[in-house]
């Protein structure tokens, strides 16, 4: 990121947190987390119907996230945040997560997105997890070609090393796009402690 992108960032971050805040200060945590699930029931079921072969990648996974998301352009300046839930399948240990978004290029609009993770090992899941995850300008450099045809990840995206990803948006969406610049972290105030140790 240049240094202009990561002060745009940070903007985007504030503001959007400023909001959220708001939001929140008259819901319980145990409110503010069942929103969160609601949220990723409605996704995974969509997911499903979608990708019929995605249920069997994410039940043999070590863990998976799923989050819905939005982003806003207007000129040269975008923003986007969006929440979820990291699962642990082993454990079924849930990590309550927000990301945010900062991207410059011209358009203009809203568009919602989601955006599924499903990871093949602990070193993925755990980094993703209690490192938090800034794609950055990596983003172009990683994403290949979604796999096709039977396999248990059709129309799935290899990001990373052991992770894969599934977008569900409408025509034209740009994944690449909606990674560069997107930060996904812990929301401190619903978390359970850190992640496991992967044993």
């Amino acid at each position: 990121m240049t240094r202009f992108s990561k002060t745009l960032l940070v903007v985007a971050v504030t503001a959007f947190l400023s909001l959220a805040c708001t939001a929140s200060a008259d819901r319980t945590i145990a409110e503010q987390q069942q929103d969160y699930q609601d949220l990723v029931d409605r996704i995974m079921t969509s997911l499903y119907q979608t990708y019929p072969s995605a249920r069997g990648a994410v039940a043999g996974a070590y863990g998976y996230a799923a989050f819905g998301t939005t982003s806003t352009k207007i000129a040269i300046f975008g923003t986007g945040h969006g929440r979820g839930i990291a699962v642990e399948n082993a454990t079924g240990n849930k990590y309550y997560m927000d990301m945010f978004e900062a991207d410059i290029g011209l358009g203009f609009g809203i568009q919602e997105c989601s955006l599924i993770f499903v990871f093949d090992n602990w070193d993925a899941f755990g980094s993703f997890v209690n490192n938090g995850w800034d794609f950055g300008g990596q983003a172009n450099a990683t994403v290949s070609d979604s796999v096709s045809g039977g396999s248990l990840y059709s129309g799935a995206i290899s990001v990373a090393p052991h992770v894969w990803i599934y977008q569900l948006a409408g025509k034209g969406f740009d994944i690449s796009a909606t990674l560069k610049g997107s930060k996904f972290t812990l929301n401190k105030t619903l978390n359970q402690p850190a992640a496991g140790t992967g044993d």
